[in-house]
């Protein structure tokens, strides 16, 4: 058996599911090796610029050698007993705790009396930390030189035993001169994690190098803030690392597969306020100025190192801000994320490729199902959207989303899915559609009955009831919730494109919500082996046209199918809904002889953000008309649009044609016909048989004239005016003897 539309959707839904797989398959492997992370680096960077900078913690504090220190000491390296000088006067204003950002190698040029005051001047304050630097392996050591066994053993007190935990290695380190690294209350190094295009993003909280695990500068200074000199131990926790110190005091914090941690950077040197020149300072504590002193630095963590753009060294390194960042702001940034408890985490993988999935089949589903030009609009939203989650996700929550993958695979998804509709699914659909509509038009046209006893979706064919200009009128039964229905089978051609087609399919879920006891409803819409069928409420009775073969109906008969008939339309035309073919073929006196208005499959739509209620889109192109000619409006046969108005026109003619016998205008030729509608008037009832009343009469006419402003301006008006002459005739509309119209209706124009 040939499959449905909608069982082809389906299938079409199961297969974008399968393409998206594919894709999302393809984007997961090619993450999975790393072909994305040099973009999604950038991006990264890209999204930290994006949000801005933001003011560090006020607890940090920086003393820059800059420009102005280096020129005020005459050259680079400065004398170290300048740094002592420093020290002496952050541990005077009362930092809580003293990192220097610097190296401090052997160095023949510098006074050995200088190093023994930085050395004791360092060593005399419990809060300052001095500095190591560790190579990677393969890296060429800067301190070549052996080491005394005295500064091994001093080097060993500083770190903890590594035991088997996963960290960042080092084969060798560099270290001050030996009296620095003997005397230093505290070591810790300033490495920092360099990623594959050559930034700093990651700092190693920890380096392991031999059996022992050293921390860093800042990690260091984070436990001097609270009052701890040395860690005691390290662990591993979900996620990340727990250091200890040997008061009590604990701090997760999050690493990487290769034990380093992320830096959720607050910014370059606009983000720290407390930033101040080292020769500054020094003149303040030459000037006797304590207060000022105290003012900057008490209290704080105070991070001293090199931020002289003049002087080439290796303490600048490339961040998402700058090209060349001084290192000691990069150690502040970490010393920020340290105090805030946040840093830059990575959204895990497993998380990350099943997001990845989802986007994969809710795009293939939407490029599958949605014409391509939605598709395409939502893809590029989609793209938008997930651009916007990267930004708001960093901003937010420090989170790292890696944008490329997702950024790549949407427009795969949609190319592939497209590609797949158009070269292969529409090109054989509409040649499929076309060979069988050719046989099948025929036999609707000539041989309706060939579809007896077949199945169209569903709906088993049992007989042919009826034929029109848009189709064939089949009864057949729906087996699942065993009912006889009608199924219209509209003529091939009809909805000759997927385009029409689909604005079909939409106004026929509309029709279907509308519900009425005197208009039968739609159930269904569908397509099989390239046959567009409505399946419609199946009425039985007799059709006004079979009664009016006897002659006319009596006028009270006549008034009440008319209200019963207006009743309808007046619901519909609320609904935004115009039924465009009211003639006696389509009204149907069913149980207890109430009529039923049928075939709204032909119906408009009126859509009020586009016009007032009564006007309406038509489903058919321009130069078509849908309907047929006798009970047409003279507007609509000018080309106009049909509304609420132009179905009272119908309804009149109709009125007419029941108490009367004939039609109002008679002639068969449609040219002569449609000249006549438009410019005759048409004759009067009473004239053609005198058993009419005057007042019928007044509101056939009334409905019959030739401007719609004219005629009765709703379904509600129409129906007071013929509810006030039922007195006349037959019995109230409703068993109860109550009218389904509001009583407003008889306030109505």
């Amino acid at each position: 058996m040939a499959l449905t539309e909608s069982q082809e959707r389906r299938i079409q839904t199961v297969r974008g599911a399968v393409i998206a797989v594919a894709c999302w398959l393809a984007i997961a492997v090619l993450h999975a090796v790393g072909a994305f992370s040099t973009f999604d680096l950038k991006l990264l960077d890209w999204r930290f610029r994006l949000r801005g900078e933001r003011p560090a913690m006020d607890q940090i504090a920086l003393v820059g050698v800059d420009d102005a220190t280096v020129r005020a000491y005459g050259a680079w390296p400065l004398p170290r007993d300048a740094y002592a000088l420093l020290i002496t006067a952050l541990a005077e204003g009362g930092a809580r705790a003293i990192g220097v950002d610097l190296q401090f190698p052997d160095d023949a040029n510098q006074l050995a009396a200088s190093n023994r005051l930085l050395a004791h001047v360092a060593g005399s304050h419990s809060n300052v930390v001095s500095s190591i630097w560790f190579q990677a392996h393969g890296a060429e050591p800067r301190d070549p030189a052996r080491r005394s066994p005295q500064t091994e053993l001093a080097l060993s007190r500083h770190g903890v035993p590594a035991g088997d935990l996963d960290l960042a290695s080092a084969e060798s380190i560099s270290l001050p001169y030996d009296d620095l690294v003997l005397k230093s209350s505290s070591l810790g190094h300033i490495s920092v994690a360099v990623d594959p295009d050559g930034a700093i993003r990651r700092l190693p909280l920890v380096v392991r190098h031999g059996d022992y695990a050293y921390p860093a500068l800042v990690l260091n200074l984070m436990g001097q803030s609270r009052g701890e000199v040395r860690i005691q131990g390290v662990r591993a926790a979900r996620g990340g690392l727990a250091f200890r110190w040997p008061r009590g005091h604990e701090l997760f914090v999050p690493t990487d597969d290769a034990g380093t941690t992320g830096i959720d950077f607050a910014g370059d040197r606009g983000s720290f306020r407390n930033s101040y020149s080292m020769v500054e300072v020094l003149r303040w504590y030459r000037a006797g100025d304590r207060e000022r002193i105290r003012g900057a630095f008490s209290g704080r963590l105070v991070l001293v190192g090199l931020t002289s753009r003049g002087e080439v060294s290796e303490d600048v390194g490339t961040t998402p801000f700058s090209t060349a960042t001084p290192l000691l702001y990069v150690h502040a940034n970490a010393l920020d994320n340290l105090i805030r408890g946040r840093f830059l985490t990575r959204i895990s993988d497993p998380l990350h490729v099943a997001f990845l999935a989802g986007i994969a089949v809710l795009l293939a589903t939407l490029s599958m199902t949605l014409p391509l030009p939605v598709a395409a609009m939502l893809t590029a939203g989609t793209m938008v959207a997930l651009a916007g989650l990267g930004v708001a996700l960093l901003a937010l929550w420090g989170v790292d989303a890696p944008l490329v993958p997702a950024l790549v695979l949407a427009p795969l998804v949609y190319s592939a899915t497209a590609s797949y509709r158009q070269l292969f699914q529409q090109s054989r659909s509409r040649q499929r559609e076309a060979d069988i509509r050719e046989g099948l038009g025929v036999q609707q046209r000539f041989l309706p009955e060939a579809l007896v006893g077949r199945k169209l979706s569903r709906y088993v064919i049992d007989a042919k009831i009826g034929a029109g200009g848009m189709g064939v009128v089949y009864r057949g039964h729906d087996p699942r919730l065993g009912r006889e229905v009608a199924v219209k089978v509209l003529q091939g051609g009809s909805l000759a494109d997927e385009t029409m087609r689909r604005r079909f399919r939409r106004e026929a879920i509309a029709l279907s919500k509308f519900s009425h006891r005197y208009a039968a409803g739609i159930y269904d819409f569908d397509t099989q082996d390239g046959a567009d069928f409505i399946v419609m409420e199946y009425v039985p009775g007799q059709s006004v046209e079979e009664l009016l073969r006897r002659g006319p109906i009596p006028e009270p008969e006549a008034i009440r199918i008319a209200l019963e008939i207006t009743e309808a339309l007046g619901e519909a035309h609320a609904c935004g809904i115009i039924h465009r073919d009211i003639k006696p073929s389509n009204v149907v006196l069913a149980a207890k002889g109430h009529a039923k208005l049928l075939d709204f499959g032909v119906a408009q739509l009126a859509f009020p953000s586009e016009g007032p209620p009564t006007q309406g889109r038509t489903l058919t192109r321009a130069g078509e008309l849908i309907g047929t000619l006798a009970y047409m409006a003279p507007e609509v046969l000018a080309g106009k649009r049909a509304d609420a108005r132009s179905d009272l026109y119908a309804v009149g003619a109709l009125l007419f044609e029941m108490t009367t016998g004939s039609r109002p205008f008679a002639d068969d030729q449609p040219l002569e016909l449609m000249y006549i509608i438009q410019n005759q008037p048409p004759p009067r009832p009473c004239v053609l048989t005198g058993r009419l009343t005057a007042e019928i009469e007044t509101v056939i006419l009334r409905a019959l004239e030739k401007l719609p402003d004219d005629r009765y301006d709703s379904a509600a008006a129409m129906f007071a005016a013929l509810r006030s002459l039922e007195v006349r005739g037959a019995d109230p509309v409703d068993d109860d003897g109550s009218s389904a119209m509001p009583d407003e209706a008889s306030e109505m124009k």
